[in-house]
Protein backbone atom coordinates (compact mmCIF):
# COMPACT_ATOMS: atom_id res chain seq x y z
CA UNK A 1 0.00 0.00 0.00
CA UNK A 2 3.08 2.17 0.25
CA UNK A 3 4.01 1.83 -3.28
CA UNK A 4 1.09 3.40 -5.22
CA UNK A 5 2.98 5.15 -7.34
CA UNK A 6 5.40 2.20 -8.08
CA UNK A 7 2.12 0.47 -9.19
CA UNK A 8 0.71 3.27 -11.70
CA UNK A 9 3.91 2.64 -13.64
CA UNK A 10 3.18 -1.10 -14.26
CA UNK A 11 -0.56 -0.91 -14.37
CA UNK A 12 -3.07 1.22 -15.51
CA UNK A 13 -4.34 3.94 -12.78
CA UNK A 14 -7.99 1.76 -12.52
CA UNK A 15 -5.97 -1.06 -11.71
CA UNK A 16 -3.72 0.11 -9.01
CA UNK A 17 -6.45 1.07 -7.06
CA UNK A 18 -7.88 -2.23 -7.32
CA UNK A 19 -5.20 -3.45 -6.06
CA UNK A 20 -4.86 -0.94 -3.33
CA UNK A 21 -8.58 -2.11 -2.67
CA UNK A 22 -8.30 -5.38 -2.55
CA UNK A 23 -5.50 -5.93 0.24
CA UNK A 24 -7.46 -3.35 2.14
CA UNK A 25 -10.81 -4.33 2.31
CA UNK A 26 -11.98 -7.94 2.51
CA UNK A 27 -13.28 -9.27 -1.12
CA UNK A 28 -17.19 -9.01 -1.67
CA UNK A 29 -17.05 -12.47 -3.03
CA UNK A 30 -15.31 -15.86 -1.84
CA UNK A 31 -13.43 -17.09 -4.90
CA UNK A 32 -13.02 -20.50 -3.59
CA UNK A 33 -16.89 -20.83 -3.81
CA UNK A 34 -16.87 -20.27 -7.74
CA UNK A 35 -18.23 -23.60 -9.93
CA UNK A 36 -17.80 -23.59 -13.64
CA UNK A 37 -15.26 -24.40 -16.77
CA UNK A 38 -11.76 -23.01 -16.69
CA UNK A 39 -12.46 -21.27 -19.38
CA UNK A 40 -15.82 -19.53 -18.40
CA UNK A 41 -16.14 -15.84 -18.50
CA UNK A 42 -16.04 -15.29 -15.49
CA UNK A 43 -14.98 -11.72 -15.31
CA UNK A 44 -18.33 -10.88 -16.77
CA UNK A 45 -19.80 -13.16 -14.25
CA UNK A 46 -18.23 -10.62 -11.54
CA UNK A 47 -19.50 -7.38 -13.15
CA UNK A 48 -22.97 -8.78 -13.66
CA UNK A 49 -23.17 -9.98 -10.03
CA UNK A 50 -22.09 -6.94 -8.76
CA UNK A 51 -24.70 -4.92 -10.89
CA UNK A 52 -27.53 -7.60 -9.08
CA UNK A 53 -26.24 -6.74 -5.59
CA UNK A 54 -26.64 -3.07 -6.50
CA UNK A 55 -30.20 -3.38 -8.14
CA UNK A 56 -31.32 -5.81 -4.87
CA UNK A 57 -29.82 -2.93 -2.83
CA UNK A 58 -32.05 -0.26 -4.34
CA UNK A 59 -34.91 -2.14 -4.49
CA UNK A 60 -35.02 -1.93 -8.39
CA UNK A 61 -36.62 -5.92 -9.24
CA UNK A 62 -36.74 -5.71 -12.68
CA UNK A 63 -33.04 -4.77 -13.42
CA UNK A 64 -31.73 -7.23 -10.60
CA UNK A 65 -34.08 -9.84 -12.58
CA UNK A 66 -32.54 -9.36 -15.56
CA UNK A 67 -29.35 -9.52 -14.09
CA UNK A 68 -30.06 -13.24 -12.87
CA UNK A 69 -31.16 -14.45 -16.02
CA UNK A 70 -27.57 -12.76 -17.19
CA UNK A 71 -25.82 -14.70 -15.15
CA UNK A 72 -27.81 -17.84 -15.68
CA UNK A 73 -26.53 -17.77 -18.96
CA UNK A 74 -22.68 -17.65 -18.11
CA UNK A 75 -22.37 -21.22 -17.11
CA UNK A 76 -21.04 -20.07 -13.75
CA UNK A 77 -22.43 -20.37 -10.09
CA UNK A 78 -21.89 -18.52 -7.24
CA UNK A 79 -24.05 -19.19 -4.03
CA UNK A 80 -24.01 -15.70 -3.16
CA UNK A 81 -25.93 -15.15 -6.44
CA UNK A 82 -28.69 -17.34 -4.25
CA UNK A 83 -28.61 -14.81 -1.35
CA UNK A 84 -29.47 -11.96 -3.96
CA UNK A 85 -32.61 -14.16 -5.00
CA UNK A 86 -33.61 -14.59 -1.44
CA UNK A 87 -33.18 -10.94 -1.00
CA UNK A 88 -35.41 -10.44 -4.01
CA UNK A 89 -37.98 -13.19 -3.05
CA UNK A 90 -38.32 -11.01 0.22
CA UNK A 91 -39.09 -7.55 -1.45
CA UNK A 92 -41.80 -9.57 -3.20
CA UNK A 93 -42.87 -11.25 0.11
CA UNK A 94 -42.93 -14.25 -0.58
CA UNK A 95 -40.93 -14.77 2.76
CA UNK A 96 -41.19 -18.82 2.73
CA UNK A 97 -39.27 -19.39 -0.63
CA UNK A 98 -36.76 -17.07 0.34
CA UNK A 99 -36.25 -19.17 3.93
CA UNK A 100 -36.46 -22.11 1.98
CA UNK A 101 -33.14 -21.17 -0.21
CA UNK A 102 -31.32 -19.39 2.69
CA UNK A 103 -31.73 -22.22 4.87
CA UNK A 104 -30.68 -24.89 1.94
CA UNK A 105 -27.55 -22.18 1.63
CA UNK A 106 -26.47 -22.42 5.19
CA UNK A 107 -26.79 -26.29 5.70
CA UNK A 108 -24.52 -26.83 2.28
CA UNK A 109 -22.04 -24.14 2.69
CA UNK A 110 -22.44 -24.63 7.05
CA UNK A 111 -18.76 -22.60 7.78
CA UNK A 112 -19.08 -19.87 5.06
CA UNK A 113 -19.69 -16.55 7.48
CA UNK A 114 -21.77 -14.56 4.84
CA UNK A 115 -24.09 -16.94 3.81
CA UNK A 116 -25.22 -18.39 7.53
CA UNK A 117 -24.69 -14.97 8.76
CA UNK A 118 -27.56 -14.14 6.46
CA UNK A 119 -29.37 -16.79 7.26
CA UNK A 120 -29.28 -16.03 10.82
CA UNK A 121 -30.42 -12.23 9.79
CA UNK A 122 -33.60 -13.75 8.23
CA UNK A 123 -34.25 -16.03 11.10
CA UNK A 124 -34.04 -12.68 13.50
CA UNK A 125 -36.07 -10.67 11.02
CA UNK A 126 -39.23 -13.30 11.31
CA UNK A 127 -38.73 -13.49 15.09
CA UNK A 128 -37.67 -17.57 14.53
CA UNK A 129 -35.75 -17.34 17.60
CA UNK A 130 -35.51 -20.87 18.16
CA UNK A 131 -34.13 -22.03 15.28
CA UNK A 132 -31.58 -19.65 15.59
CA UNK A 133 -29.97 -21.50 19.00
CA UNK A 134 -26.38 -22.67 18.10
CA UNK A 135 -26.31 -21.14 14.19
CA UNK A 136 -23.76 -18.10 15.30
CA UNK A 137 -22.04 -20.27 17.77
CA UNK A 138 -21.08 -22.90 14.90
CA UNK A 139 -19.48 -20.00 13.16
CA UNK A 140 -17.30 -18.43 15.83
CA UNK A 141 -16.09 -22.07 16.80
CA UNK A 142 -14.19 -21.99 13.89
CA UNK A 143 -13.74 -18.66 13.47
CA UNK A 144 -14.21 -16.07 16.64
CA UNK A 145 -13.24 -13.01 14.89
CA UNK A 146 -15.68 -13.26 12.62
CA UNK A 147 -17.50 -9.18 13.45
CA UNK A 148 -20.83 -10.80 11.17
CA UNK A 149 -21.37 -13.81 13.73
CA UNK A 150 -20.22 -12.09 16.52
CA UNK A 151 -22.83 -8.93 15.41
CA UNK A 152 -25.43 -12.02 15.25
CA UNK A 153 -25.15 -13.13 18.45
CA UNK A 154 -24.47 -10.54 20.09
CA UNK A 155 -28.40 -9.50 18.99
CA UNK A 156 -29.64 -12.86 19.93
CA UNK A 157 -28.26 -12.44 23.74
CA UNK A 158 -30.30 -8.84 23.79
CA UNK A 159 -33.51 -11.21 22.64
CA UNK A 160 -33.01 -13.46 25.48
CA UNK A 161 -32.47 -10.59 27.90
CA UNK A 162 -28.95 -10.48 28.79
CA UNK A 163 -28.45 -6.67 28.00
CA UNK A 164 -24.97 -6.11 29.88
CA UNK A 165 -23.53 -9.07 28.56
CA UNK A 166 -24.85 -7.83 24.86
CA UNK A 167 -23.86 -4.75 25.16
CA UNK A 168 -20.38 -5.63 26.40
CA UNK A 169 -19.95 -7.54 23.13
CA UNK A 170 -21.40 -4.38 21.15
CA UNK A 171 -18.93 -1.79 22.31
CA UNK A 172 -16.27 -3.98 21.37
CA UNK A 173 -17.77 -4.47 18.07
CA UNK A 174 -17.91 -0.86 17.78
CA UNK A 175 -14.30 -0.13 18.50
CA UNK A 176 -13.33 -1.81 14.87
CA UNK A 177 -16.24 -0.03 13.19
CA UNK A 178 -17.75 3.11 15.51
CA UNK A 179 -20.45 4.31 12.63
CA UNK A 180 -22.07 0.94 11.81
CA UNK A 181 -26.06 1.68 11.92
CA UNK A 182 -26.90 -1.71 12.94
CA UNK A 183 -24.40 -2.19 15.92
CA UNK A 184 -25.44 1.27 17.55
CA UNK A 185 -29.39 0.24 17.15
CA UNK A 186 -28.54 -3.03 18.90
CA UNK A 187 -26.40 -0.33 21.54
CA UNK A 188 -30.12 1.79 21.87
CA UNK A 189 -32.03 -0.96 22.14
CA UNK A 190 -29.43 -2.80 25.67
CA UNK A 191 -29.46 0.46 26.96
CA UNK A 192 -32.87 1.07 27.18
CA UNK A 193 -33.15 -1.89 29.56
CA UNK A 194 -29.96 -0.76 31.69
CA UNK A 195 -31.44 2.92 32.30
CA UNK A 196 -34.60 1.56 33.26
CA UNK A 197 -32.81 -0.38 35.66
CA UNK A 198 -29.99 2.39 37.03
CA UNK A 199 -33.04 4.86 37.21
CA UNK A 200 -35.02 2.43 39.62
CA UNK A 201 -31.33 2.63 42.23
CA UNK A 202 -30.80 6.21 41.50
CA UNK A 203 -33.81 7.03 42.69
CA UNK A 204 -33.11 4.85 46.21
CA UNK A 205 -29.65 6.55 45.84
CA UNK A 206 -27.84 3.52 45.28
CA UNK A 207 -25.83 4.14 42.84
CA UNK A 208 -22.02 3.74 42.78
CA UNK A 209 -19.51 5.83 40.54
CA UNK A 210 -19.44 2.90 38.11
CA UNK A 211 -23.51 3.16 37.66
CA UNK A 212 -23.41 6.87 37.70
CA UNK A 213 -21.20 6.30 34.49
CA UNK A 214 -22.85 3.73 33.63
CA UNK A 215 -26.07 5.86 33.62
CA UNK A 216 -24.69 8.68 31.48
CA UNK A 217 -23.09 6.88 29.33
CA UNK A 218 -26.60 4.90 28.26
CA UNK A 219 -28.57 8.06 28.08
CA UNK A 220 -26.08 9.91 25.98
CA UNK A 221 -25.50 7.20 23.36
CA UNK A 222 -29.52 6.81 23.26
CA UNK A 223 -29.43 11.12 22.32
CA UNK A 224 -31.31 12.23 25.77
CA UNK A 225 -28.22 14.49 26.13
CA UNK A 226 -30.38 17.00 28.75
CA UNK A 227 -30.27 14.11 31.24
CA UNK A 228 -27.05 12.94 30.57
CA UNK A 229 -25.80 16.30 31.60
CA UNK A 230 -28.67 16.26 34.86
CA UNK A 231 -26.79 13.03 35.80
CA UNK A 232 -23.62 13.86 35.60
CA UNK A 233 -24.18 17.37 37.42
CA UNK A 234 -25.68 15.13 39.97
CA UNK A 235 -22.62 13.58 41.36
CA UNK A 236 -18.54 14.01 41.85
CA UNK A 237 -16.50 11.51 40.47
CA UNK A 238 -13.34 10.27 42.42
CA UNK A 239 -10.07 10.41 41.13
CA UNK A 240 -10.54 6.95 39.43
CA UNK A 241 -13.61 8.29 37.03
CA UNK A 242 -12.64 11.82 36.60
CA UNK A 243 -11.10 10.80 33.20
CA UNK A 244 -14.31 9.52 31.82
CA UNK A 245 -16.10 12.34 33.60
CA UNK A 246 -14.65 15.09 31.51
CA UNK A 247 -14.46 12.72 28.16
CA UNK A 248 -18.12 11.91 28.52
CA UNK A 249 -19.43 15.26 29.85
CA UNK A 250 -16.98 17.05 26.86
CA UNK A 251 -19.12 14.77 23.96
CA UNK A 252 -22.54 15.61 25.26
CA UNK A 253 -21.98 19.60 25.02
CA UNK A 254 -20.11 18.92 21.91
CA UNK A 255 -23.46 17.14 20.92
CA UNK A 256 -25.71 19.30 21.91
CA UNK A 257 -23.46 22.30 20.15
CA UNK A 258 -21.67 24.14 23.44
CA UNK A 259 -18.46 24.07 21.97
CA UNK A 260 -16.92 26.72 25.33
CA UNK A 261 -19.04 24.27 27.56
CA UNK A 262 -17.32 21.24 26.04
CA UNK A 263 -13.63 22.74 25.84
CA UNK A 264 -13.80 23.34 29.76
CA UNK A 265 -13.92 19.26 29.63
CA UNK A 266 -12.52 17.96 26.46
CA UNK A 267 -8.94 19.85 27.08
CA UNK A 268 -8.44 18.06 30.17
CA UNK A 269 -9.73 15.13 29.39
CA UNK A 270 -6.73 15.09 26.54
CA UNK A 271 -4.56 15.86 29.67
CA UNK A 272 -5.43 13.08 31.36
CA UNK A 273 -5.50 10.90 28.49
CA UNK A 274 -2.11 11.24 27.63
CA UNK A 275 -0.70 10.17 31.24
CA UNK A 276 -2.44 6.73 30.70
CA UNK A 277 -0.30 3.75 30.34
CA UNK A 278 -0.92 0.39 29.09
CA UNK A 279 -1.59 -2.20 32.08
CA UNK A 280 -2.84 -5.05 29.88
CA UNK A 281 -6.26 -4.43 30.62
CA UNK A 282 -9.55 -3.66 28.16
CA UNK A 283 -10.50 -0.56 30.06
CA UNK A 284 -7.33 0.81 29.90
CA UNK A 285 -7.07 -0.41 25.84
CA UNK A 286 -10.33 1.87 25.33
CA UNK A 287 -9.01 4.90 26.73
CA UNK A 288 -5.92 4.53 24.92
CA UNK A 289 -7.47 4.11 21.70
CA UNK A 290 -9.24 7.60 22.32
CA UNK A 291 -6.57 9.74 21.68
CA UNK A 292 -7.01 10.53 18.59
CA UNK A 293 -10.73 11.05 18.60
CA UNK A 294 -9.93 13.59 21.96
CA UNK A 295 -7.51 15.77 19.59
CA UNK A 296 -10.48 15.48 16.90
CA UNK A 297 -13.43 16.72 19.55
CA UNK A 298 -11.25 19.70 20.63
CA UNK A 299 -10.49 20.57 16.99
CA UNK A 300 -14.14 20.41 16.82
CA UNK A 301 -15.03 22.59 19.11
CA UNK A 302 -12.51 25.32 18.13
CA UNK A 303 -13.87 25.49 14.62
CA UNK A 304 -17.21 25.33 15.67
CA UNK A 305 -16.59 28.66 18.00
CA UNK A 306 -14.38 30.14 14.81
CA UNK A 307 -16.72 29.98 12.45
CA UNK A 308 -19.49 31.05 14.20
CA UNK A 309 -17.69 33.95 15.37
CA UNK A 310 -17.00 34.87 11.18
CA UNK A 311 -13.09 34.12 12.20
CA UNK A 312 -10.62 33.13 9.39
CA UNK A 313 -7.79 31.91 11.40
CA UNK A 314 -8.36 28.19 11.92
CA UNK A 315 -4.48 27.57 12.41
CA UNK A 316 -4.97 26.11 16.12
CA UNK A 317 -7.95 23.94 15.27
CA UNK A 318 -6.31 22.48 12.27
CA UNK A 319 -3.03 21.58 14.49
CA UNK A 320 -5.46 19.12 16.56
CA UNK A 321 -6.89 17.71 13.63
CA UNK A 322 -3.52 17.08 12.38
CA UNK A 323 -2.49 15.23 16.00
CA UNK A 324 -6.11 13.37 15.64
CA UNK A 325 -5.23 11.89 12.16
CA UNK A 326 -1.39 11.09 13.00
CA UNK A 327 -2.82 9.52 16.47
CA UNK A 328 -5.71 7.63 14.94
CA UNK A 329 -5.35 3.86 14.41
CA UNK A 330 -8.59 3.58 12.87
CA UNK A 331 -8.87 4.23 9.02
CA UNK A 332 -12.75 4.52 9.00
CA UNK A 333 -12.05 7.59 11.92
CA UNK A 334 -9.20 8.99 9.87
CA UNK A 335 -11.45 9.39 6.97
CA UNK A 336 -14.42 10.72 9.12
CA UNK A 337 -11.53 13.46 10.67
CA UNK A 338 -10.77 14.63 7.01
CA UNK A 339 -14.15 14.54 6.37
CA UNK A 340 -14.93 17.44 8.87
CA UNK A 341 -11.37 19.27 7.69
CA UNK A 342 -12.76 19.25 4.06
CA UNK A 343 -15.94 20.77 5.43
CA UNK A 344 -14.71 23.18 7.49
CA UNK A 345 -12.33 24.78 4.22
CA UNK A 346 -15.37 24.26 1.97
CA UNK A 347 -17.58 26.72 4.63
CA UNK A 348 -14.75 29.15 4.15
CA UNK A 349 -14.48 28.80 0.73
CA UNK A 350 -10.91 27.36 0.44
CA UNK A 351 -11.17 25.04 -2.10
CA UNK A 352 -7.98 24.06 -3.33
CA UNK A 353 -7.99 22.58 0.56
CA UNK A 354 -11.00 21.11 0.17
CA UNK A 355 -9.30 19.08 -2.88
CA UNK A 356 -6.29 18.34 -0.65
CA UNK A 357 -8.70 17.02 2.36
CA UNK A 358 -10.48 15.01 -0.24
CA UNK A 359 -7.24 13.29 -1.91
CA UNK A 360 -6.17 12.11 1.35
CA UNK A 361 -9.67 10.80 2.09
CA UNK A 362 -9.66 8.78 -1.26
CA UNK A 363 -6.00 7.59 -0.62
CA UNK A 364 -7.54 5.58 2.34
CA UNK A 365 -10.70 4.38 1.34
CA UNK A 366 -11.28 4.95 -2.87
CA UNK A 367 -14.26 3.96 -2.42
CA UNK A 368 -15.74 7.15 -0.35
CA UNK A 369 -18.36 8.33 -2.01
CA UNK A 370 -18.58 11.38 -0.05
CA UNK A 371 -15.00 12.55 -0.76
CA UNK A 372 -15.58 12.02 -4.34
CA UNK A 373 -19.06 14.66 -4.24
CA UNK A 374 -17.16 17.14 -2.08
CA UNK A 375 -14.28 16.75 -4.39
CA UNK A 376 -16.43 17.60 -7.68
CA UNK A 377 -18.07 20.62 -5.72
CA UNK A 378 -14.48 22.01 -5.24
CA UNK A 379 -12.80 21.26 -8.43
CA UNK A 380 -16.11 23.06 -10.11
CA UNK A 381 -15.06 26.24 -8.43
CA UNK A 382 -11.16 26.22 -8.80
CA UNK A 383 -12.27 26.05 -12.81
CA UNK A 384 -10.90 22.42 -12.47
CA UNK A 385 -13.40 21.61 -15.49
CA UNK A 386 -11.99 18.26 -16.51
CA UNK A 387 -12.01 17.00 -12.55
CA UNK A 388 -15.37 17.87 -12.38
CA UNK A 389 -16.31 15.40 -15.45
CA UNK A 390 -13.86 12.75 -13.91
CA UNK A 391 -15.44 12.89 -10.84
CA UNK A 392 -18.72 13.22 -12.14
CA UNK A 393 -17.97 9.53 -13.79
CA UNK A 394 -16.35 8.22 -11.09
CA UNK A 395 -19.43 9.28 -8.45
CA UNK A 396 -21.85 8.10 -11.06
CA UNK A 397 -20.10 4.58 -11.83
CA UNK A 398 -19.95 4.23 -7.63
CA UNK A 399 -23.89 5.04 -7.07
CA UNK A 400 -25.83 5.99 -9.59
CA UNK A 401 -29.01 6.86 -7.85
CA UNK A 402 -27.65 10.14 -6.09
CA UNK A 403 -28.89 13.94 -7.48
CA UNK A 404 -25.84 15.80 -6.24
CA UNK A 405 -22.64 14.81 -9.04
CA UNK A 406 -25.85 15.19 -12.20
CA UNK A 407 -26.54 18.42 -10.53
CA UNK A 408 -22.78 19.75 -10.36
CA UNK A 409 -22.42 18.90 -13.98
CA UNK A 410 -25.46 20.64 -15.09
CA UNK A 411 -23.56 23.94 -13.35
CA UNK A 412 -20.37 23.64 -14.94
CA UNK A 413 -22.47 23.04 -18.50
CA UNK A 414 -24.42 26.15 -17.61
CA UNK A 415 -21.28 28.28 -17.60
CA UNK A 416 -20.01 27.31 -20.92
CA UNK A 417 -24.27 27.40 -22.35
CA UNK A 418 -23.70 23.70 -23.76
CA UNK A 419 -27.62 23.40 -23.44
CA UNK A 420 -27.42 20.08 -25.44
CA UNK A 421 -25.34 18.93 -22.50
CA UNK A 422 -27.52 20.04 -19.59
CA UNK A 423 -30.87 17.91 -21.53
CA UNK A 424 -28.75 14.61 -21.52
CA UNK A 425 -27.54 14.77 -18.32
CA UNK A 426 -31.55 15.35 -17.27
CA UNK A 427 -32.43 12.58 -19.03
CA UNK A 428 -30.05 10.21 -17.45
CA UNK A 429 -31.50 11.53 -14.07
CA UNK A 430 -35.01 10.78 -15.39
CA UNK A 431 -33.96 7.02 -15.34
CA UNK A 432 -32.83 7.02 -12.01
CA UNK A 433 -35.63 6.24 -10.11
CA UNK A 434 -35.23 3.70 -7.25
CA UNK A 435 -36.99 2.72 -4.25
CA UNK A 436 -35.77 1.31 -0.36
CA UNK A 437 -35.39 -2.02 1.00
CA UNK A 438 -35.48 -3.27 4.20
CA UNK A 439 -33.83 -6.47 3.23
CA UNK A 440 -30.39 -5.01 3.11
CA UNK A 441 -28.19 -7.66 4.48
Amino acid sequence: RGNRKELAEWFPEDYADFLLQSVQYEGVLNYALFEGEEDADFDAYIETYQKLRQYTDMGLVKQAEEALSALDSLGVYHPYVDIEKARLLLQKEEKEKAGHLLCRLAKKYAEEERIVCCYGQYLQMEERWEELQGIYDGLLENNPDSISARMGKAEEILHQGEYRKAREIILDLLEFSPQDERLLKDLMDANVYIIDELEEKKTETLLSQDEWMDYSWCLYQNMKFEEAIDVLNGFEPDEEHRLDYHNLKGRVYLTMDKNEEALRHLLPWLKELKNVRPDGTKKTQRKLARLGYAYYTIGSAQAAILLKEKKKDFTEPMWYFEQAIAEEKEESQMVSYYHTVADIWRQLKEYGKVVDACDHMLSINQGYYPAVLLRQDACLHLGMFQEVLDDYQRAVYMYPYYGKPYATLIKMYFMFGEYDKVEEILDLTREKKWRATPYSF
